[in-house]
């Protein structure tokens, strides 16, 4: 088997980007690291932030590090793609185990390399670091290097996973812990994740309120509607629609807009996009257990293939019960689905059925509850084994 090592030419055009992209990180996030100087190999575990982080990172240490990258990006953006691929990077699959290419990053850590993780088990929509999946444990032990942990601040306001605009603003990002290979041969992968979750743990809207920054667009509010799916007064689902950095339900008088320090102003009790947010998964858990019934007209079914292309399946009703969804005459049931993701700045769901992967997409089509959903009815299957009979 050929041994993975950076070429080259793979070093120079690394050293190359990073000198071409530090004025534009300095500019746009006033980003100023003072890049570590460690010995490999070694795992970064890394928060993750926005579309940059990527170079974030590359600019914080001095050595030639792989990074894991959404396979959405042959979609959606080729060219970056076609960067990825050169440099070696790993494409992973969002909704789909990680275990699928637990292989591949072992082999660019045992090669010698330097490798970066994102470890959180989906998409930050909220401001507050996710639950850190605990497969990544497995692979950092496994790995038996050096672990890195890495963690943004402040950057969810430059770019929040649900904006349709990048905003200027204040952005840092710091070593938090150094663990020797045999600091971790000492941890179960339980204390690895224990660790891991204490490390990358951040609140930025909390952070926010404490010590305000301004972050300015023109379009605060654009994209606010895909994650706000509940309005708190008349209680009906995807009723919001943005225009600016104002917001408003179509149902009732429900209005606000959202400022250029990231926070609420609207005639309801929240402040922050993190309050909103737990009081809408809270409704979810309330529901989720009896007779759910979501509908959405115009969602397209579509496979993605190994080679990142997308097969239209079908276009018809989305249904989705207590026992699972369904899109026209395909059924996916909650058993025998592995794992859901949001993507597409809240706009689409992929997720993983019986090793295979999917994708649905609709006008107005708003899936991040059908995430929280899915969590909770997988673990009271696996709690009570409820499910179809």
């Amino acid at each position: 088997m050929k041994k993975i090592k950076p070429s080259f030419k793979q070093k120079f055009m690394y050293g190359f980007d990073k000198f071409r992209m530090k004025p534009y990180i300095k500019q746009t996030y006033s980003f100023k690291p003072t890049p570590l100087d460690i010995r490999g190999p070694f795992i970064v575990a890394s928060s993750r932030i926005n579309s940059a982080d990527q170079y974030l990172i590359m600019l914080s240490f001095k050595e030639y590090i792989y990074f894991t990258f959404n396979e959405g990006v042959y979609r959606t953006n080729p060219e970056v793609a076609k960067k990825q691929d050169f440099y070696g990077n790993i494409p992973y699959k969002i909704g789909y185990p990680i275990e699928s290419y637990k292989d591949k990053l072992l082999e660019i850590v045992k090669n010698g390399n330097n490798l970066c993780i994102y470890p959180e088990m989906y998409t930050n929509y909220s401001g507050v670091t996710s639950p850190i999946d605990k497969s990544v444990a497995e692979i950092i032990k496994e790995a038996g290097c050096t672990l890195v942990t890495y963690c943004f601040t402040g950057g969810y306001f430059t770019e929040p996973a649900w904006a349709k605009e990048k905003r200027k603003g204040w952005t840092n990002g710091h070593i938090v812990n150094v663990y020797s290979k045999y600091d971790l041969e000492k941890m179960t992968t339980a204390q690895i994740t224990n660790i891991l979750e204490d490390d990358l743990k951040e609140d930025a809207y909390a952070r926010q309120c404490n010590s305000p920054i301004t972050y300015s667009c023109d379009h605060l509010a654009e994209g606010i509607e895909n994650i706000l799916y509940l309005c708190p007064k008349c209680g009906e689902y995807d009723s919001f629609v943005a225009s600016g950095k104002d917001y408003n339900c179509t149902k009732c008088d429900t209005r606000g807009s959202y400022t250029d320090q990231g926070l609420i102003h609207a005639n309801f009790k929240f402040k922050t996009v993190t309050d909103y947010i737990k009081w809408e998964e809270a409704q979810i858990d309330r529901i989720a257990d009896s007779e759910i019934n979501f509908n959405d007209n115009d969602i397209s079914l579509s496979q993605i293939n190994d080679d990142h292309s997308l097969k239209l399946i079908t276009t018809d009703k989305l249904h989705i019960d207590k026992d699972g969804m369904s899109v026209g005459y395909h059924t996916f049931l909650f058993n025998d689905i592995q794992k859901v993701e949001v993507d597409d700045k809240a706009t689409t769901l992929v997720f993983s059925h019986n090793n295979d992967y999917y994708k649905l997409s609709g006008p107005n089509f708003k899936p991040l509850k059908y995430r929280k959903l899915f969590y909770k009815r997988k673990e009271a299957i696996r709690l009570y084994g409820l499910g179809p009979k």
